[in-house]
This record gives C-alpha cells, sequence and structure tokens, in this order.
C-alpha cells in the first residue's frame, strides 16, 4: 500500500506492508525513515504526537514536551499509558508536573491524532 503525503500524522499508517510517499520532498517515507526522524518507530507516532501536541491541529499535548523529549520518555517506558503512568518517576520537576498535571490533555490529544 501506498499512501500519499505530507502530513506527518500519516507516518502512523507506515509499517512493513505500508509506505508513504511525500510528494512535496519526492521522498518514500518507511518505518525506519520515520525511526530516523522522529526517534520512534511508526507504531508510537501517536503516542509521540499525544505527548508533543499540535498547535496546528488543535492538539494541546503536554506542555514542555517536544519531539525529542517524547521519544525518550517513550523510549524508557514503551508507550504513552506507561508514560503516564510513571510521570512520577520523571526526574525533571517542571516535567514530572505537566505530566501528572496534564494527564487527561494527553489522552485527548492521543484521540485526537489517531486516524
Amino acid at each position: 500500500v501506498v499512501v500519499v503525503g505530507s502530513d506527518k500524522d500519516l507516518m502512523q499508517l507506515v509499517d512493513a506492508r505500508t509506505v508513504m510517499v511525500d510528494p512535496v520532498k519526492k521522498m518514500l517515507i518507511t518505518p525506519e525513515r520515520v525511526k530516523d526522524k522522529f526517534g520512534v518507530g511508526p507504531e508510537l507516532m501517536i503516542d509521540l504526537q499525544a505527548l508533543t501536541g499540535d498547535s496546528s491541529d488543535n492538539v494541546p499535548g503536554v506542555k514542555g514536551v517536544g519531539p525529542k523529549i517524547a521519544a525518550e520518555l517513550l523510549d524508557k517506558w514503551g508507550s504513552l499509558d506507561a508514560v503516564l503512568d510513571n510521570a512520577d518517576q520523571v526526574t525533571q520537576k517542571k516535567r514530572r508536573e505537566n505530566l501528572l498535571g496534564q494527564r487527561q490533555e494527553a489522552l485527548l490529544s492521543r484521540q485526537l491524532v489517531t486516524l
């Protein structure tokens, strides 16, 4: 299957049988390319976007969590649910407070970014 588009939301659809073609950059997006670009595979793109949010799509995410931090958290705990369940173990105080205090926003964000 080939998905044509340049929106990162579509990267959650990429897998061993589905590739994405970015017509703007004239680039083939494979699972490896998603991981190289975002630090997580396509199977975690929904969770990454739930943490980071997307202002252009009105997705709140968790304040102060960008793609690099989201990838680190997902690498450590494996899923959005596990990140939120272990938020009290995050050593950076403000990040810990944001994860604990914005749990519902992160869960809502996951629903909003899921295709």
